[in-house]
């Protein structure tokens, strides 16, 4: 893939940021803990796919209310990355430290509604971003740690899809810590057939909605998105998001 269409795939990644809610212009990079924060847990490795639904129209042209589903991916998932330039095999785990120990085996949910549309440039006042319930289950899903997220806004400093969290434990062996920290989004599609978008793709893969390349969501003839990838280290565009941290 050339650089000039690397830095295209970049650019349109800005209907991406709509699907998390995000009114054009506006961006909020997350606030590093106060000096006098101590830190009480951290995940990494987090790799999830999400669902959105109703999935937000290619056109943009009205926000609507949509909820987003997020589920940690099962192992062994082949995701491909733009013009199949790359993939990633999820490992079906993220490793979290808290105060009761080191646990790699964390699972995520969540269920987070908003209203959005495509159009990063949207001024329409009935916008509000994604917001709801995570949860993380850890040791072999006896334990868990429940919190309350919000979008807080986009990271343009690693990369286009990077959007920052902020939020409160509410219910586990840290309630009342802050939630920060950083996922980023990408579109994807489920293959149903070996190849059927000229790639490597196998039946049951997912790969990087390469429409979004040539008409993004949220601009004229652009295409929907129903359907996301997302977590913490390298994204699909290369962004590296830096996961979530636990603060009191």
């Amino acid at each position: 893939m050339t650089e000039e269409n690397n830095l295209n795939i970049k650019k349109r990644a800005a209907g991406l940021l709509a699907a998390a809610g995000l009114m054009g212009g506006m961006f909020t990079v997350a606030a590093a803990p106060a000096a006098h924060a101590v830190n009480l847990g951290s995940c990494s490795g987090i790799q999830f796919l999400g669902t959105l639904t109703p999935p937000l129209p290619g056109d943009g042209s009205v926000a609507i209310g949509i909820v987003a589903s997020l589920k940690t991916a099962k192992a062994g998932l082949v995701v491909w990355g733009p013009g199949f330039g790359g993939s990633i095999t999820t490992t079906g785990a993220a490793t979290c430290g808290f105060p009761n120990g080191v646990h790699t085996d964390a699972t995520v949910g969540a269920k987070l509604t908003g209203n959005a549309t495509c159009n990063s440039a949207s001024l329409d006042p009935t916008q509000y971003p994604l917001n709801g319930k995570l949860k993380i289950s850890y040791a072999a899903k006896t334990l868990s740690e429940q919190a309350f997220v919000r979008v807080a806004g986009f990271d343009p400093v690693p990369g286009p899809d990077v959007i920052a969290i902020t939020g409160i434990d509410v219910k586990g062996s840290i309630p009342g810590a802050t939630v920060s920290g950083e996922t980023f989004f990408d579109p994807v599609i489920k293959a149903l057939a070996n190849g059927e978008n000229g790639g490597p793709e196998l039946k049951g893969q997912y790969y990087f909605d390469n429409s979004q390349i040539v008409a993004a969501c949220g601009s004229p003839g652009g295409g929907s998105i129903g359907l996301i990838y997302g977590g913490d280290g390298a994204s699909l565009l290369g962004s590296v998001a830096s996961g979530l941290s636990f603060d009191i």
